[in-house]
């Protein structure tokens, strides 16, 4: 599945995973790779959300931490909607004129699963609806274009493998 994706897109997994680990959960949902997004700083997610004052800080407080040592080393698996956006993200890229698949794919799926508890934290912090944080990832998405706007590194192009 990560395959087409960026390597801002497949660091937020790995954030993703050790918000779960750091959280003593034993499954990653779609609110440790809200924050995944918001702490692969290079991503465009991250600048999306850091434009509309979505912090780290909020977000992490938000989340409940177990009891206990921290979850088991290797794979975490994703929960349902985890799940869900991520093969979401899959068909997102088409949205705006990419091939691969960005942070801001990952965070477009997310605002669209608006019942996972990834999608209510954030709506409860965000200053805005979903529908303009939506509007302003396609918005930023399409205009600016590539190579370092939107995900990519200056040494990569879209279509590189």
């Amino acid at each position: 599945m990560f395959e087409r994706f960026t390597d801002q897109a497949r660091r937020t997994v790995v954030l993703a995973s050790e918000t779960a680990r750091a959280h003593h959960h034993d499954y990653l949902g779609t609110e440790h790779i809200l924050l995944g997004l918001i702490r692969e700083d290079d991503g465009a997610a991250a600048r999306a959300l850091e434009s509309f004052d979505v912090s780290e800080a909020v977000i992490d407080s938000r989340l409940t931490t177990g009891y206990g040592e921290p979850a088991r080393s290797g794979h975490i698996p994703f929960n349902r909607h985890a799940r869900r956006i991520l093969e979401q993200s899959l068909r997102e890229p088409s949205l705006l004129g990419h091939e691969r698949i960005g942070t801001e794919q990952i965070l477009l799926a997310l605002v669209d699963d608006r019942e996972s508890t990834g999608a209510r934290l954030l709506g409860e912090v965000l200053p805005v609806d979903f529908d303009q944080l939506r509007q302003h990832i396609l918005r930023e998405g399409t205009s600016k274009g590539y190579p370092q706007s939107w995900g990519w590194s200056r040494h990569t192009s879209p279509t590189s493998g």
